[in-house]
């Protein structure tokens, strides 16, 4: 049985699934971050490789984690950030425009 956190990565899967079929932009941050094991940890591991799937724009935090989103033949565009910094950075700036 999945732990209670557990539900936090499943909710985030619901969301982006939502949005692809309300064909709406779904962003995934932190995408690209791989384990290489689909059970571990659980359910997390698949449900970052589902969100990278939907998503229009994935922020990858690291080259490594660009490389895996290549090598996944993700359908949308891949942003390279060089930190989680960046993400807060990008999102104030939104707020700006």
């Amino acid at each position: 049985m999945p732990s209670p956190s557990s539900s936090i990565p499943s909710t985030a899967y619901a969301v982006a699934l939502s949005g692809f079929h309300h064909k709406k932009m779904v962003y995934h941050l932190e995408a690209g971050l791989r384990t290489n094991n689909l059970f571990d940890p659980y359910p997390e591991e698949v449900n970052r490789r589902l969100i990278s799937q939907l998503a229009t724009l994935n922020f990858a935090p690291t080259e490594n984690s660009k490389k895996n989103l290549d090598k996944s033949k993700v359908n949308g565009d891949i942003l390279l950030l060089n930190c989680s910094r960046d993400v807060e950075k990008l999102l104030m700036v939104k707020k700006l425009i």
